[in-house]
């Protein structure tokens, strides 16, 4: 599980670059709210969706 991501796009690539491609992630609590990059983390947390590794 991934919490509060607050628009952190780059945090959230370099954790994703971390983890095993093949685990299946669940997003919880803020993944935009603020932060510097609202756009690109919600891309990426719906990229992760329909890609079929994250859980929408």
């Amino acid at each position: 599980m991934i919490g509060d991501v607050h628009g952190c796009a780059d945090s959230l690539c370099d954790l994703l670059g971390l983890l095993p491609a093949t685990d299946r992630l669940i997003l919880c609590g803020d993944v935009i709210n603020r932060g510097p990059e609202i756009e690109r983390s919600m891309e990426l947390a719906w990229s992760l969706v329909t890609s079929g590794r994250g859980c929408g």
